[in-house]
């Protein structure tokens, strides 16, 4: 073959964001994610595969292969650990939590409760952003 490429042998995982540990009801893009990277790291494993990230829908059993769209991405894998951090949460609104499991996503309500604390984040930071224009002008 001509014009084949030829990569190198390598080994990782198959595991879903939403599958890492979390506090908040459902893995997502804040410390449980580093963590396994490092662990990944430690482990010379050079692959990490994720399924689809997409937003996903009831109707179809929260699928990550059903997702909404092809091109968004999933609001619940936005970290509240890392919004406190950038400012954008306080620590009540972080700490005001349901009790989620920690063994199974109960989809309706973490996207109940993030999706509130999706909106404090915003008006937060539109707080922030009006405040950094008046003091600009």
């Amino acid at each position: 073959m001509k014009n084949s490429i030829t990569l190198p042998r390598c080994n990782g995982i198959l595991i879903h964001l939403s599958s890492l540990p979390s506090p908040y009801g459902i893995g997502d893009m804040g410390s449980g994610a580093y963590s396994f990277l490092r662990y990944l790291q430690k482990s010379k494993q050079s692959v990490w595969q994720i399924l689809p990230l997409g937003p996903t829908a009831e109707a179809f059993a929260h699928s990550p292969y059903m997702t909404i769209s092809a091109f968004a991405g999933n609001p619940l894998f936005i970290s509240p650990e890392l919004l406190y951090e950038e400012g954008f949460l306080n620590k009540q609104e972080l700490n005001d939590q349901p009790s989620f499991s920690p063994y199974s996503v109960d989809f309706t309500t973490v996207s109940t409760w993030k999706n509130t604390l999706l909106r404090k984040a915003f008006t937060n930071l539109n707080k922030d952003r009006e405040s950094s224009f008046h003091s600009f002008l």
